[in-house]
């Protein structure tokens, strides 16, 4: 299976589609989410159970033996899927997340939680309430979940984050029932680690560079790194932990740097590309204040006669070309500034 999920959210949950379908990215960058009132109905639900999804959250209301769905204005037309049919679907999916009260409830028979992980292919692990209520905060457990641990571990962290701060009573009523069906030592496939992040946007000499590079796969934290003896431009640097590139650049040109992730696992998973970085500058401006004017020929004759401050960096002030910094430069400045004569043209 692919590393996908389904995120299918029947109606009276719809306006905290988004934020659950952010929670099971913690997991699966991969995924797809249902939440239209006019779409989640028993026969789209399942037609996507018949989809390449490694996981799925469900949230419809339902009893131990089906799921019921609404459509606009909350009428219960929807229709119904029953514990018979998913045998006859056979659902490539391994876990189910219900938010689906009682779902789970292992005593009664036929018990959808039952259903979608004993009697089908695939299915190995399901999570869901044996009475009324549901897990919610789905980031405690999906976080953990896509962080390597096990099925049941990740539950067992969510359970504590829930009661850290002791137990009110609508968390009792809520959570407690809260129960997994299948095997709790299983941990999801990973994909392999990858940079994800393929261009660099090009910078300025001596003005804030700030880029945070991305990576999927693998099991965080990662760790960055420059390889292959390659460098970033003298003032930017790398930060090891977050990915970022940042910093002021004082060196202009072309940089490729070979940049390495590895990622948390034992033994640790890689990844390495080669980026293109470009520091370019103004023509022209040679005290780099961002426009190119009389205040720049005035530096120049500074630096040549007086011996001022050079120009910053030194090849913005060669304006003519011609490779070296000296009054002729200033002089084509004036021209161009006060006399439409030719725009600055640097090496």
């Amino acid at each position: 299976l692919t590393n996908r999920a389904l995120v299918y959210v029947d109606d009276d949950w719809e306006p905290w589609a988004g934020e659950w379908s952010g929670d099971v990215g913690l997991a699966y960058t991969d995924r797809t989410q249902v939440s239209d009132p006019a779409t989640t109905i028993a026969d789209d639900y399942e037609a996507h159970l018949t989809m390449n999804y490694e996981t799925i959250l469900l949230c419809a209301h339902s009893n131990p033996n089906l799921h019921a769905f609404k459509i606009p204005p909350d009428l219960w037309e929807g229709g119904y899927t029953e514990y018979y049919e998913i045998p006859a679907i056979n659902p490539p999916a391994y876990f189910y997340n219900l938010f689906a009260c009682s779902n789970a409830r292992y005593i009664e028979s036929n018990y959808m939680g039952g259903w979608y992980i004993f009697c089908d292919s695939f299915g190995l692990a399901s999570i869901g309430s044996t009475k009324t209520g549901s897990m919610l905060e789905f980031d405690a457990f999906y976080g953990p979940f896509g962080s390597g641990s096990p099925y049941g571990q990740a539950l067992a962290d969510w359970f504590t984050t829930m009661f850290a701060d002791g137990i009110e009573d609508w968390e009792r009523c809520w959570y407690y029932g809260m129960t997994l069906c299948g095997d709790p030592t299983l941990v999801r496939g990973q994909l392999p680690v990858t940079i994800m992040t393929s261009l660099l946007p090009d910078g300025e000499y001596n003005q804030l560079y700030l880029v945070t590079l991305s990576a999927r796969g693998g099991s965080q934290p990662y760790r960055w790194r420059l390889v292959n003896e390659t460098k970033l431009p003298d003032g930017v640097t790398l930060d090891s932990l977050t990915g970022s590139i940042a910093g002021v650049p004082t060196e202009v040109g072309t940089f490729n740097p070979a940049i390495s992730v590895t990622d948390g696992s034992f033994p640790a998973a890689a990844d390495t590309v080669v980026l293109t970085l470009r520091i370019a500058f103004l023509c022209g401006d040679a005290n780099n204040d961002g426009t190119v004017n009389i205040a720049d020929a005035v530096l120049i004759i500074g630096y040549v006669f007086r011996g001022g401050s050079a120009p910053l960096p030194m090849a913005a002030g060669d304006s003519n070309g011609d490779t070296s910094v000296n009054v002729a430069d200033a002089i084509y400045l004036v021209n161009y500034v006060f006399r439409g004569g030719p725009a600055p043209n640097c090496p």
